[in-house]
């Protein structure tokens, strides 16, 4: 088994989707690292099966810093130009979230916005203290 630790950013939103009876979530993670002062930047397709891709898919967002561990392979193919290329594939077997803030999913963050704050039904003279 080839195991590999990622930490970057989501390239692009998770797609949630069903394969069979298995549901899975599908992102790309992108990783930068210096080399000789220049900017090197490696992508890798995740892939996250079962009940723990549902319930990460509405945090996987492009821009989200995350940190995957998973089972690697490369995954060669023939372009249709006829060229061969190559792409690293992880099965993701965990995914943290990382950030300063607590994330949120998207509707969590929109019903928080619409909910008034408790001081909104004060003016500045009737506040009670």
């Amino acid at each position: 088994m080839n195991n590999i630790t990622i930490a970057g950013n989501v390239g692009r939103d998770g797609e949630l989707r069903q394969v069979g009876d298995y549901t899975v979530l599908s992102f790309a993670v992108a990783s930068t690292r210096k080399v000789k002062g220049e900017k090197k930047t490696t992508w890798f397709d995740c892939s996250l099966w079962g009940k723990r891709g549902q319930g990460l898919a509405p945090y996987i967002l492009k821009g989200t810093s995350v940190v995957v561990v998973g089972e690697a392979s490369l995954d060669v193919y023939t372009k249709q130009d006829g060229t061969q290329s190559a792409k690293i594939v992880v099965n993701a077997n965990d995914v943290t979230l990382m950030g300063g803030q607590q994330q949120q999913a998207p509707q969590q963050q929109q019903q928080r916005q619409a909910q008034p704050s408790s001081f909104d039904q004060f003016s500045d003279d009737a506040m009670p203290f």
